[in-house]
C-alpha cells in the first residue's frame, strides 16, 4: 500500500509540476494580485513537518463509501544532507493500524528488487505542487479580476480567474503543452490568499477528472502557508470507473535554513515553490 499511496503524490506532482514558460504576457496588473505574489515570495521557505492524508473511494454524488479508506502520515525533516527527507511514520487502512506491517512489506520488495524509479514506482513523496502567485509563473500568465466577492474563512475576498499555459516533460521525457486554469480567492485590502481552485489539461494517464482545492492561512506574525488541500478525482479503465476524494493537513511548519534547497523527493506543500 505503502507505493500505491506514494504514487498518488508522484501522480499529483506529475501534473502540476511544470517549468517556466518562455517570456510572454505580463502578470495581471491589478494590485491585490501583485501583493499576493509578494506575500508567496516572501514566505516560500516554509516546509510542513507532520502530513495527513486520507483517501477514500466514493460514489459518483460524492458520497463516501462503506470503507474508512486510506490514512497516512508523513513526517518532513531536513536531512544531514540539506535535502527534506519523508518518513511515514502511521498508515491506518479502514481503520486498522497497518504501520509495521506495510513498513516490512515494503522493506522487502525494496531488498528483493532494489531501486525501483526506471519503472516510474519510486517511493519518493513528491509533494511540489502549482501555485499561481510563484513569481516563476507569472510569465505567460492570463489573470483577471471577476469583479465578484466571496467570503472564504470569514474573510471578504476578491476572485480572479486565471490560465497558464506551460512546458513540462510528460513520461517519455518529451516536452508536452500544459493548461492550468483555475480561481483564486485574495482577500480585499491585502491581496492575501485564502483559496485557490485549478485543474489541469492533459490529466494524468488513466485519470478522467481532477479538482484541486488549496486552502492557506495567515497569521498576525506575516506567515502564510498551505493549511489543507482536496483533491476530487474520477478515474479508470475500459468501462470501469472510480471516484476519489483526497484530503491533505499540513502542520507543524518549519522554515529552510538560508542556503539549502527545496527540489527534493522529500518536496514540498502544494502552494510552496
Amino acid at each position: 500500500m505503502l507505493k500505491r499511496l506514494a504514487m498518488v503524490l508522484v501522480l499529483l506532482s506529475a501534473a502540476l509540476c511544470v517549468s517556466p514558460r518562455p517570456a510572454g504576457a505580463e502578470a495581471g496588473p491589478d494590485s491585490l494580485w501583485v501583493k499576493a505574489v509578494a506575500l508567496y515570495e516572501a514566505n516560500d521557505d516554509w516546509v510542513p513537518g507532520l502530513i495527513h492524508m486520507h483517501m477514500q473511494e466514493v460514489d459518483k454524488h460524492g458520497q463516501p463509501k462503506d470503507d474508512k479508506g486510506q490514512e497516512v502520515w508523513t513526517r518532513l525533516r531536513l536531512g544531514d544532507d540539506g535535502e527534506v527527507e519523508a518518513e511515514v511514520v502511521k498508515i491506518l487502512d479502514d481503520g486498522e493500524d497497518v504501520t509495521e506491517k506495510e513498513k516490512a512489506k515494503e522493506e522487502k520488495k525494496e531488498t528483493e528488487q532494489g531501486d525501483d524509479e526506471e519503472d516510474g514506482e519510486g517511493d519518493g513523496f513528491t509533494m511540489e505542487g502549482y501555485a499561481p502567485f510563484d513569481p516563476e509563473h507569472q510569465e505567460g500568465l492570463d489573470v483577471r479580476a471577476t469583479g465578484e466577492e466571496e467570503v472564504v474563512g470569514g474573510r471578504r475576498c476578491a476572485v480572479f480567474e486565471f490560465v497558464d499555459v506551460r512546458e513540462r516533460e510528460d513520461e517519455d521525457d518529451d516536452d508536452e503543452t500544459v493548461t492550468v486554469t483555475g480561481r483564486a480567492w485574495l482577500e480585499v485590502g491585502t491581496g492575501t490568499p485564502f483559496k485557490v481552485e485549478y485543474t489541469t489539461d492533459p490529466l494524468p494517464k488513466r485519470v478522467k477528472k481532477m479538482n484541486t482545492t488549496v486552502f492557506y492561512e495567515f497569521d498576525e506574525s506575516g506567515s502564510w502557508r498551505a493549511g489543507s488541500m482536496n483533491v476530487r478525482a474520477t478515474g479508470g479503465f475500459l468501462f470501469i470507473k472510480k471516484h476519489f476524494n483526497m484530503d491533505m493537513t499540513f502542520d507543524d511548519y518549519w522554515r529552510m535554513p538560508d542556503g539549502e534547497e527545496t527540489d527534493t523527493d522529500g518536496g514540498r506543500t502544494p502552494g510552496e515553490r
